[in-house]
């Protein structure tokens, strides 16, 4: 997937594209892992949906927990 030592540096446009791949895995990532957390309390702590949301993103770090204060 990525070049060795002897060979040439990516083209501008061939970088772009590698990091706008690599954005879009971790977006993927990203969804998935709150998907399944908002499903896990969902289904086992019986919470509401924006419960489940709140939660898993907080546990993610994606809210910061200041803001129940």
């Amino acid at each position: 997937m990525y070049e060795s030592k002897k060979q040439q540096v990516l083209t501008r446009v061939q970088f772009i594209l590698r990091m706008i791949n690599h954005l879009l895995a971790v977006i993927v990532l990203l969804i998935l892992s709150l998907t399944f957390g908002m499903a896990g309390y969902v289904i086992f702590e019986h919470l509401s949906w924006t419960d489940a949301f709140f939660n898993a993103s907080m546990l993610l770090g994606l809210i910061p927990a200041s803001i129940l204060i």
